[in-house]
């Protein structure tokens, strides 16, 4: 119960917390058509100070930087939008571009067939679709079990029982979805380096080995961090640490 009733705050919050055709919307948007990007940053940075969060507003908030050459800050917000809307063809599209931006051009290590698949399916739907599609099931199959309880025909209560079933274990997958795309909606488990050129050492402090060096707009994992140092993995695997004021959580 306590779940469904986190689905169901999450649903709401994510209407509440839409990007709407507010004034100040419109402003940013005419700005940035005028070409006006720095006065349309401070439009959207407006908006995200009374509150708003959107997988729109983020990806505007992209652009712009984009087109002010700040590709750090470009991908920060396009990673962000992607957490929030993560099968978005724009979104997804523009990380790729300002990427070919970046130094740093590393293959990654190729990932399991099950773990490609799995993800692939969990991000057909963004997280407040699975919510509401479990939502919908599970109310569908109380009603099936319902029926079930109350009815006078052999027929018709085991034909009640199979879709009740039937619609229960949907509910549990689609709920299993939502739980995960939720948790990696608010994950904090990656970032992205803005310094321009980025020692990763041995060990989290200066003095020790330099193992290798990384530039600004890389994204990273974070598994640990000690004492204002961040240990990082990359996605060909190679793990350091870095100073935590050189990136910033995704």
């Amino acid at each position: 119960m306590k779940h469904l009733i986190l689905f169901f705050l999450l649903v709401i919050s994510s209407q509440l917390s839409a990007q709407t055709e507010s004034p100040l919307v419109q402003s940013a948007k005419q700005q940035y058509d005028e070409g006006l990007y720095a006065e349309a940053l401070l439009s959207y940075k407006e908006l995200l100070g009374q509150g708003y969060t959107s997988a729109q507003l983020y990806y505007n908030l992209g652009n712009v930087h984009f087109k002010l050459n700040n590709v750090a800050s470009s991908i920060w917000y396009f990673e962000k939008a992607v957490k929030l809307s993560p099968h978005d063809a724009d979104i997804n599209f523009n990380l790729i571009i300002a990427n070919q931006r970046i130094v740093d051009k590393i293959d990654k290590v190729p990932e399991s067939f099950l773990s490609t698949t799995f993800r692939s399916y969990r991000n057909m739907m963004s997280t407040d679709h699975w919510a509401k599609m479990a939502i919908v099931l599970f109310i569908l199959s109380l009603a099936a079990v319902l029926l079930y309880l109350m009815g006078s025909q052999a027929a018709l209560r085991r034909i009640a029982l199979l879709v009740g079933f039937a619609l229960f274990v949907v509910f549990v997958q689609s709920f299993v979805m939502a739980q995960q795309n939720y948790n990696a909606m608010v994950s904090e488990d990656f970032a992205i380096t803005f310094e321009s050129t980025i020692n990763v050492m041995s060990e989290p402090k200066e003095e020790s080995t330099l193992l290798f060096v990384i530039h600004e707009g890389l994204k990273v994992q974070i598994i640990e961090n000690s004492g204002g140092w961040y240990k990082i993995k990359l996605v060909n695997g190679k793990i350091g640490w870095l100073n935590e004021s050189t990136l910033q959580i995704i």
